[in-house]
């Protein structure tokens, strides 16, 4: 029994025992740091776009108390305390480089929401790359579209699905790193497209394969092709049309500094190099014209964009509805239509010394009707120009409907 009693006053003369003050001086600077943090996030300056992830921050919470039984409200919560948390940007590097640091090679992923979202492998030779997850039905859909647009209009039709560099790259993905592998799309593509006769499946696996070229026609920080690769892609499309490619030598390709691409603003590593961003000027006679949104503009490419991150927008201004480019000096009379995600808008410059008049319509954007427009234009080919990863991922089907 004393025993017992000794160990309780012993404990409690313990517990009653007045905090030191290194004690009092930790517990009031952490009180500190939260007071702070709660107060800018709730009474400090609203960033509403990050330029490094290339998004749109959430800036003001909607009090929509009917959304807390489905979760949403609360999400809506974390997301906004997320992104305007203080010093987010050096919390949000700080992150990926432990996680790096770690051995972890996929960053940035979400395989919990519906449907899942992919997120960037840490290759080799200093190149980040997508997760490419197996597609649901949005393939089928988008294929099936395409495929019933191309017999409907009966007008020659390039189909050119471009595959990602994660498909073309494999030996510099991390080792047992899981990728889908698109050549499974590009065979449903040829397999619906086979019995229409007027219209050719471009096959550019070969031609934009590492191991199969040698060359790397990807960049190392951005989903997108490089020069090379929207040049290749180009004379790949030329060929198929009966035309001969102007050769990449009649280009001077001018140096435009450091870029830093989409997959860098979802991995943000401190210790990523940039690519080089080159655009490529023609040494002949070109007058070439863009008109967008009922405006003309000479040239293809909005400067002010090489001032920011988002330099591959400096291509036609980045995504429209439908951007009409003219150039009577050009060596074929054809008039083209592009149905098109962003891998046209680096291709744009070859093909518009080629072609007198491309229509590059996004059909994420347009709501027009597209038979109604190649009659009143004059349009005398089509092609279709889509990564594999946006035929897999959004839904263009409606639009061709």
């Amino acid at each position: 029994m004393s025993q017992k009693k000794k160990g309780r006053t012993f404990f409690a003369a313990e517990s009653g025992k007045k905090p030191c003050k290194e004690q009092l001086f930790s517990m009031g600077l952490i009180l500190a740091v939260c007071f702070f943090s709660l107060g800018w996030i709730l009474f400090g300056p609203k960033e509403t776009y990050s330029q490094e992830e290339n998004r749109s921050l959430m800036s003001s919470l909607q009090w929509d108390l009917s959304k807390i039984s489905d979760g949403s409200f609360q999400r809506s919560i974390d997301d906004f305390v997320n992104d305007q948390f203080f010093g987010r940007r050096k919390l949000v590097e700080l992150n990926a480089d432990e996680k790096a640091a770690l051995g972890q090679k996929d960053l940035s992923g979400n395989y919990m929401q519906q449907p899942p979202e992919g997120g960037v492998y840490l290759g080799k030779e200093g190149h980040l790359y997508e997760v490419l997850l197996p597609p649901d039905r949005t393939l089928q859909k988008n294929v099936q579209a395409l495929t019933d647009f191309a017999e409907e209009t009966g007008l020659p039709f390039y189909m050119i699905p471009v595959p990602s560099g994660a498909q073309e790259q494999a030996e510099w993905l991390p080792e047992n790193a899981p990728s889908y592998d698109q050549t499974q799309a590009l065979s449903l593509v040829q397999t619906k497209f086979g019995g229409i006769p007027n219209a050719k499946v471009l096959n550019l696996f070969d031609t934009l394969s590492l191991h199969k070229s040698s060359y790397d026609y990807y960049f190392k920080t951005d989903h997108h092709w490089n020069l090379y690769g929207a040049y290749e892609g180009y004379s790949v499309l030329t060929k198929a049309m009966g035309e001969t490619p102007i050769p990449l030598s009649s280009y001077t390709l001018k140096d435009q500094g450091d870029f830093y691409g989409t997959l860098y603003s979802q991995a943000l590593l401190t210790a990523q190099g940039a690519d080089h961003f080159l655009l490529p000027y023609y040494q002949g006679e070109e007058n070439v014209t863009q008109e967008t949104n009922g405006q003309t503009r000479s040239g293809l490419y909005w400067e002010s964009y090489l001032s920011g991150k988002d330099k591959y927008s400096t291509y036609l201004g980045g995504n429209h509805n439908l951007d009409v480019i003219q150039n009577p000096k050009a060596k074929s009379s054809k008039k083209l239509l592009v149905l098109r995600d962003s891998y046209f808008n680096s291709m744009a410059p070859f093909l518009a010394d080629q072609f007198c008049e491309i229509d590059a319509v996004d059909l994420r954007h347009y709501t027009g009707d597209l038979s109604q427009y190649i009659r009143e234009n004059g349009i005398t080919e089509i092609a279709a120009v889509y990564s594999i990863k946006q035929l897999c991922d959004v839904n263009i089907s409606r639009q061709l409907g």
